[in-house]
């Protein structure tokens, strides 16, 4: 077996092993600690969003699926390896895991800079990985500080940072994410397992994620009880301490500053033209004409990650599947895959 086939066959191992979670098997009991250090260094990570992160890549990491996704790139192994640097975002469970196989499953080696929010999991799975294969055994590291010498870099993180990442790693090719928001658009024809299926791409991760729904369209006189309506399900989300506190938050801000919004008790939807909305929070905008939409969102895909919606527009995907991207769904439509190997 070739080493790319090696490389292909562990990390398959691996999705097998994230899509038959169970915590109270044996097998797992490892996983169980790593999990439970995560929630009590961090409340945004509960057990549930833990797991929902865990085993949507469980089904990612399938060896038809590894196999279809790179059988149009050309990679050579008599190539150089590069010694590759990723930078982590901590904003969901495990963010950033696609940079990392992008990087491993191509030959590379990588140094990794973890958030301090989630400095766990992903030592976790690259553990669990050199035990189905030990062909990754030496091929990563994890640093606190500078990163030794490293010929490419991969950065996530706010557009504050974004600009310290393009000045520090000017020298070397690099992708540098920043800041970008998910949105919707409804026609009003949605049914009521369409709406249910928005509100999971809002709610999952507290809407932390940047393909989180932070931004609504809306048809004019739109009936905004039907979203709340579906929202209700999710009530118990106000039982988290942190999230009620953000509710709580900006419930007061905007009653103190006099800004319309409605409100059902443990979520907020106010009219704004900003597509970037705090947690617990949703802006919608109304829309007449959608024509003149689509040129918005053209005019401003540099801020927008995805879209959600039924309706014809490019780049678009189906309600409710924003949280489970495939292994072909890059961040910010930049193909980390052909930046590796430098087919840009």
């Amino acid at each position: 077996m070739d080493k790319l086939n090696k490389r292909i066959t562990a990390i398959a191992k691996l999705g097998k092993y994230l899509c038959e979670i169970d915590l109270k098997e044996k097998k797992y009991k490892d996983l169980l600690l790593t999990i439970n250090k995560t929630y009590n260094h961090n409340k945004w990570f509960t057990i549930e969003n833990q797991l929902i992160a865990l085993k949507k890549w469980g089904k990612i990491l399938n060896k038809e699926s590894l196999k279809t996704w790179l059988n149009k790139y050309l990679i050579n192994e008599k190539n150089t390896k590069k010694n590759i640097g990723v930078i982590l975002a901590g904003n969901i469970p495990i963010v950033g895991f696609h940079d990392i196989i992008c990087v491993i499953i191509t030959g590379n080696t990588l140094e990794v800079k973890r958030s301090s929010s989630d400095q766990y999991l992903i030592p976790f799975l690259l553990e669990k990985l050199c035990q189905f294969d030990q062909i990754f055994e030496n091929t990563f590291k994890f640093i606190d500080k500078k990163f030794s010498k490293i010929q490419m870099i991969i950065a996530t993180g706010s557009n504050n940072s974004s600009r310290y990442f393009n000045y520090y790693f000017s020298h070397i090719p690099s992708i540098i994410r920043k800041n970008r928001s998910g949105i919707a658009i409804l026609d009003g024809k949605e049914s009521e397992d369409e709406i249910d299926l928005l509100v999971a791409d809002i709610l999952t991760y507290y809407g932390l994620g940047c393909r989180s729904v932070s931004k609504l369209f809306l048809p004019i006189n739109y009936d905004l009880n039907i979203i709340f309506k579906s929202l209700y399900k999710y009530s118990k989300i106000i039982k988290s301490k942190k999230y009620s506190n953000n509710y709580d938050y900006y419930k007061t801000i905007f009653l103190m500053n006099k800004i319309s919004f409605l409100e059902n008790g443990f979520f907020i939807l106010k009219e704004d033209k900003s597509y970037n909305s705090p947690v617990s929070c949703l802006n919608y905008e109304y829309y007449s004409d959608l024509k003149k939409l689509k040129k918005k969102i053209f005019d401003d895909k540099d801020i927008i990650q995805c879209i959600a919606t039924k309706l014809n527009i490019p780049n678009s995907f189906p309600l409710g599947s924003l949280q489970s991207p495939s292994l072909f769904d890059y961040a910010d439509n930049i193909d980390t895959i052909k930046f590796i190997l430098n087919e840009n």
